[in-house]
């Protein structure tokens, strides 16, 4: 019994859940915003489907980087650098979870769906990964791929791209991407350095970065306001909520800005929970609006 629980403790690292879960859960929000069909067979098959392709992706990620993943105090105990799994173990999990889940998304939601869901493996794994080497400011083409789960669920409802909640919500999650990562950048610079990874400090100073950083915060923000206007809320209590972690986020990034000890790892992991705290919400509004709608 011990023995089964490690094993799934290792391919739920490979396929990193966490994030996996929350791609599939901005999929399905985006889906029930398209829709009025809350047929639970295509809810299931969706989470499903682009769980297994966003795991897929995770685990291709894995085998990718696992020589630079030994190198980082961060990530030398994921399951292929510490021995855990072998390399060709993993490739072969990735390429299976991908197929399966392409092959989920196809059967019950056609080519355009799909086609959404390859393009997030293509660019993270194909653009993304490689590029993050080159340049520190790989993060802004790879946001994309944390907008494209949006498109994935409101395609798979068959409903027109052109929608102004659609492209709301996608940007909002491009734009909320870049500060995230920077933020993460800071925190685990010198590992990153290690790895050989282009590193953001050696583009500008750390104490300059923080006030780069916050643009990308007041944008993220500002479509995040946007939710209730282009209708993708409606309540007043859901659209006070959103007022309220937004001016909770921006008060804690100013806090941050303004702390002569903003470069500790304590206040970096503090605005770090706080941002994805804040995604949370956020989902969590319009994924509740939508269902009490």
């Amino acid at each position: 019994m011990r023995k089964a629980g490690k094993y799934i403790a290792v391919l739920l690292e490979l396929w990193k859940h966490r994030i996996s879960v929350m791609v599939v859960f901005t999929a399905i929000t985006s889906y029930l915003l398209a829709t009025n069909d809350f047929d639970p067979t295509k809810i299931i098959a969706l989470a499903i489907g682009v769980f297994l392709v966003a795991g897929g992706s995770a685990c291709l990620n894995h085998w990718q980087e696992r020589r630079y993943d030994a190198l980082m105090q961060r990530t030398r105990n994921r399951p292929i650098p510490s021995g855990q799994v072998s390399a060709t173990t993993a490739l072969r999990l990735a390429v299976f979870s991908v197929l399966t889940g392409l092959t989920i998304l196809y059967s019950f939601f056609g080519i355009v769906p799909t086609a959404f869901a390859l393009s997030n493996v293509f660019w993270y794994n194909v653009i993304y990964t490689p590029l993050k080497r080159y340049t520190a400011f790989a993060i802004i083409p790879g946001s994309v791929i944390g907008a494209i789960p949006a498109f994935i669920g409101w395609s798979s409802a068959s409903a027109p791209l052109n929608d102004v909640r659609l492209w709301i919500l996608a940007l909002f999650l491009f734009f909320w991407q870049i500060p995230h990562f920077w933020i993460l950048l800071l925190k685990y610079a010198d590992d990153y350095e290690r790895a050989g990874y282009a590193s953001i400090k050696h583009v500008f100073p750390i104490e300059n970065l923080r006030w780069i950083t916050f643009p990308w915060i007041m944008i993220t923000t500002f479509f995040s306001l946007s939710f209730p206007i282009v209708g993708l809320i409606h309540s007043h209590m859901v659209v006070w909520l959103i007022v309220f972690v937004n001016v909770l986020l921006i008060s804690l990034f100013v806090r941050y800005l303004f702390d002569k000890e903003s470069s500790s790892s304590f206040r970096l992991k503090h605005v770090f929970v706080g941002i994805n705290f804040y995604l949370l919400i956020n989902m969590v509004a319009v994924a509740l609006q939508r269902v009490i709608a």
